[in-house]
């Protein structure tokens, strides 16, 4: 079955504003990524949180987001972010879609480095 802007709406609520044609246009930048023999079942799902990865960024712009908060101090502001350094390496560990679907793709391909 293919991801439709449907479905990404359906089960990624926060971009049910969004139109259709710029859901289709990061759904077609994934499907690119997602190899559907070698992800086999769990192809729409790496699909889907691909897109929702990629609307992320779209959303953020050019700023990427931090990880979970480790630490934070009020006077002063400081806070440092969590990301484990095998993700925070990759542009996919800047969103939570991204971090899912590098879950997904350990699924997939196991534990090697890809």
């Amino acid at each position: 079955m293919a991801v439709t802007p449907s479905d990404v709406k359906a089960k990624l609520p926060e971009f049910t504003s969004l139109n259709d044609s710029i859901i289709q246009l990061c759904l077609d930048a994934a499907e690119r990524r997602v190899n559907l023999c070698a992800w086999g079942d769990l192809a729409d799902d790496g699909i889907l949180y691909l897109t929702g990865h990629l609307l992320k960024l779209r959303e953020q712009g050019d700023a990427l987001a931090a990880g979970p908060v480790q630490s934070e101090r009020v006077l002063s502001v400081n806070a440092s972010y969590a990301i484990d350094s095998s993700v925070a390496a990759s542009a996919l560990g800047s969103t939570a879609y991204g971090r899912y679907y590098l879950d997904l793709r350990s699924l997939v391909f196991g534990a090697r480095k890809l």
